[in-house]
């Protein structure tokens, strides 16, 4: 028995020690940049026709360390940084326009510290102005009075097609046409609210034919959902974000909220980027909406990165003329390298689709309505199936809708069966009246 006991023994602390030494080992690899930066892409796009530049949360490099005491933005140097990068590497790298998701700045309060970091959001980020397309979101940091304020002047509202409320800059939309591809942009609120979610809706329905991408603070959680109260992650709460909205009582959305209302009833919504949970990674997930059309959704947020040691990240998503495949690419603009290998990957953008609704199904079988295949949605496209009335001498449409045969003011301009019976009816008068000259005068 002692035998047995003394080897049962030794084989349980080898088992220990490797399953702590391979623990340690993971949790070091986890915590520490070592070994995770590469000096290029091994997945480097070759051939593609223009790229989108995106800027996650920015607050630990905009942030004033001085707390109560004298300024001390520490890192404003990597922070303007990140926009002297794009704008150096606009033409070679075909950027065609920024996206920020939020959370510019770190302090919540509107005083000298807060107006200090606004100051600099403002001095880099204004620096794109009349160079390069760009748009940004409020985060749960940037208080949306000040957001306002920083950004409510013309070289950056006049890129808009609209706002939600007038003089409120988070919820907003624009289009851009790029080679083949027409796109429409839309910005969401830090929990925008039902009716943002409504004008939003608006906003697509009247653009159907254009892809979409969708910027907002907080969407996707760390284990690729949508946020909500059952996540481990913080997430946008149903409460007041401003002084201003104890006042107004509005509605919040989280992730769960935005998709069910709005992201996955339209077909042609094919990109979701969002910051707001910390992540080293460029995390991708992948769902499918009610038009059977797949939505990619990218949780983009670098704070963690750059607490200590700043890096300056930028995630550069690189298009092939048609749009059909994206190259991801998660670079620092401090360190000129490329962060972890598993972010540097492709992605196939060829079953995410391309219009609000499929209309290919014939409402009444009459081409009178055309109703969306997956959803109630249909469309009028006014075309109506003439046949005459022989008791009323009309020519009538199964919908109801009348015209007069022998009226020059018509309810309802004429079809090809219309015309058609009212030439066959003159050539059988002037064939009638032939007929009865030729006996008259036999």
């Amino acid at each position: 028995m002692k035998k047995i006991s003394t080897i049962t023994l030794c084989v349980v602390l080898s088992l220990l020690c490797f399953l702590f030494i391979g623990n340690t080992k993971k949790v070091e690899a986890m915590v520490s940049n070592q070994g995770y930066w590469i000096d290029s892409n091994p997945n480097a796009p070759e051939d593609y026709a223009y790229s989108f530049a995106v800027i996650g949360d920015t607050q630990n490099l905009c942030r004033d360390y001085g707390q109560s005491g004298p300024t001390n933005l520490k890192y404003a140097q990597q922070f303007h940084g990140i926009y002297d990068w794009v704008l150096a590497n606009k033409d070679s790298k075909k950027i065609k326009h920024v996206f920020g998701l939020g959370d510019i700045t770190e302090t919540h309060e509107w005083n000298v510290v807060d107006l200090d970091e606004w100051k600099l959001a403002k001095e880099a980020i204004s620096k794109m102005d009349g160079k390069i397309s760009y748009s940004l979101v409020r985060g749960n940091h940037d208080m949306s009075e000040y957001f306002n304020q920083t950004f409510n002047y013309p070289a950056y509202t006049n890129q808009f097609g609209g706002f939600f409320e007038e003089g409120d800059l988070t919820t907003s939309y624009m289009t851009m046409t790029i080679g083949v591809t027409d796109y429409l942009f839309i910005t969401l609120n830090y929990g925008p609210s039902d009716e943002e979610l409504q004008w939003a809706g608006e906003v697509i329905e009247a653009h159907e034919t254009h892809k979409v991408i969708i910027t907002t603070h907080g969407y996707t959680a760390s284990n690729g959902n949508p946020l909500n109260s059952q996540n481990s992650d913080r997430y946008t709460t149903p409460g007041p974000v401003t002084d201003i909205d104890y006042e107004t009582g509005r509605s919040y959305n989280d992730g769960d909220g935005m998709w069910e209302k709005l992201i996955s009833k339209y077909g042609n919504i094919m990109l979701v980027m969002s910051g707001h949970i910390p992540c080293e990674t460029v995390l991708k997930h992948e769902a499918i909406g009610n038009h059977d059309n797949k939505v990619i959704e990218l949780l983009i947020d670098p704070q963690v990165m750059d607490v200590d040691d700043p890096t300056g990240m930028v995630c550069m998503l690189y298009f092939n003329e048609d749009g059909s495949k994206m190259d991801i690419e998660w670079y620092s603009t401090v360190k000129n390298k490329y962060y972890n290998s598993d972010s540097q990957y492709s992605v196939d953008l060829s079953e995410c689709g391309s219009e609000a609704h499929v209309y290919d199904y014939d409402y009444d079988n009459n081409d009178h309505w055309l109703q969306c295949s997956y959803c109630d949605s249909y469309k009028d496209i006014e075309k109506h199936t003439w046949k005459e009335n022989s008791s009323t001498g009309k020519l009538e449409c199964v919908c109801g809708n009348i015209k007069k045969i022998n009226s020059n003011v018509n309810s309802q301009s004429g079809g090809c069966i219309g015309s058609i019976t009212t030439s066959i009816l003159g050539i059988i008068a002037l064939a009638s009246a032939a007929i009865f000259i030729k006996k008259r005068y036999k």
